[in-house]
């Protein structure tokens, strides 16, 4: 089911959890293409994200107790569509909407990112 015309987000922003190795590859090529833990754009057909109030939850669920460090992507929606990279918001279970990213995401567009 798609939502994409409801105001789910008061922000402008989203963000995608990601391994610290994953964002460094991603720096080496200029593309960020993780889906999730394990999965990239190609195996899923979009990247997986979240809003400020869904992203503990999200982290927890997919890392749980995952040893290595973590990256948060901070994205920002406006800046993603001027690229032409649509985000649609979906439902991901239990009636909840998670932003859904439709393509490979360049470094250059990722706002800021947060150690964790």
């Amino acid at each position: 089911m798609e939502q994409s015309d409801l105001d789910f987000n008061t922000t402008d922003l989203i963000y995608h959890v990601t391994t610290q190795h994953d964002w460094l590859s991603a720096q080496l090529s200029g593309i960020y293409n993780r889906s999730t833990k394990d999965k990239s754009f190609d195996d899923v057909g979009f990247i997986h994200a979240s809003t400020a109030i869904q992203l503990e939850e999200t982290k927890n669920f997919v890392y749980g107790n995952f040893a290595a460090k973590l990256v948060v992507l901070i994205l920002s929606q406006s800046k993603l569509s001027s690229a032409g990279i649509a985000v649609r918001f979906e439902e991901g279970g239990e009636g909840e909407f998670y932003p859904h990213i439709y393509a490979p995401i360049p470094v250059r567009l990722i706002v800021d990112t947060i150690e964790l």
